[in-house]
């Protein structure tokens, strides 16, 4: 009976979730304010399948770049996910001392634009922050 359960539980997650297949998404950057450069955000990102979060993966050397300069000898490692909000899907890649935020509208499509906001205890209150372009392609 547990088995059946569990079985039709994994069926709902699949009709329900706003990602129900991995999504990959290259990422552009217009429009700078409060010192944001395109630095502090991924190029690319993966996009984990999920009813209301899940998991984003950034490429390796946004990864490296930013986060190596505020890992602190890489003991907080880094981690991204995602959540849906009323009108939003917000992604956030932290490593507990600075995190990129990215907001999009919570209907994913092939092209997004959307916000980016990067907050950091070594920068000033105003975080950097830019308006963003995604343009969704095939996953490997």
């Amino acid at each position: 009976m547990f088995l059946l359960w569990l079985a039709s539980q994994g069926r709902a997650q699949s009709i329900d979730s706003l990602i129900r297949t991995k999504q990959c998404y290259q990422l552009g950057y217009l429009t700078p304010r409060d010192t944001a450069t395109s630095r502090f955000f991924p190029d690319t990102i993966t996009l984990a399948p999920g009813r209301d979060s899940g998991q984003v993966i950034p490429d390796r050397t946004y990864v490296d770049s930013v986060f190596g300069d505020f890992a602190v000898d890489r003991f907080f490692p880094v981690v991204g996910y995602w959540t849906a909000e009323r009108d939003s899907v917000q992604l956030v890649v932290t490593n507990g001392l600075a995190r990129a935020i990215i907001l999009f509208p919570s209907t994913l499509g092939n092209s997004l634009v959307g916000r980016a906001f990067f907050h950091s205890d070594a920068i000033n209150p105003r975080p950097p922050r830019m308006s963003i372009r995604g343009t969704r392609f095939s996953c490997r």
